[in-house]
């Protein structure tokens, strides 16, 4: 049998032999590289250790910001508002759909109402940042198509809300 294998000749310490810090000696330039060669407190989340003066990372962060030039994008906003008019219809029962679809949006009118809510507010997002280089006028329309569907969700999930009992 190889002396690899053998159990009784390997020798099992019960502490490290050596101890933490000279395990961890290529830890410390890290830390000082970090800490501009201020003496970084020791531990194990040392190295995960935020700046104290995070004034500078704004400042950075406007300025990078500035230095970028505006995207144009060709925005087509019939997706959008053709995608709001057929789920709010839909979740309302508005249009002819077939009675499993109508059962199961009447089960699940709760969860959907907070995925509209979450897509509504996300389009408002993206929406609020667009400017319109041809028709200002229409993306202004398209704007407030997109609040009065966050509405609708957010109402629609307020009145289920209040109907659900209270314990």
């Amino acid at each position: 049998m190889p002396a690899s294998h053998d159990v009784a000749r390997r020798r099992r310490p019960d502490r490290l032999s050596a101890p933490p810090a000279a395990m961890l000696s290529w830890l410390k330039p890290v830390l000082y590289a970090y800490g501009a060669g201020r003496r970084q407190p020791r531990g194990l989340y040392a190295a995960a250790r935020l700046p104290r003066n995070l004034n500078g990372w704004a400042q950075r962060m406007e300025d990078a910001t500035r230095r970028y030039t505006p995207i144009v994008v060709k925005f087509d906003p019939d997706f959008m508002l053709a995608s709001m008019e057929m789920w709010r219809k839909s979740l309302d029962l508005q249009i002819p759909i077939a009675d499993d679809l109508k059962i199961h949006l009447m089960e699940n009118r709760h969860r959907l109402l907070e995925r509209f809510v979450t897509t509504g507010k996300a389009w408002k997002i993206i929406v609020h940042d667009l400017k319109a280089v041809d028709n200002p006028a229409g993306l202004e329309d398209v704007r407030l198509a997109v609040q009065a569907f966050l509405s609708w969700a957010e109402d629609g999930v307020q009145a289920l809300n209040d109907l659900a009992p209270k314990r």
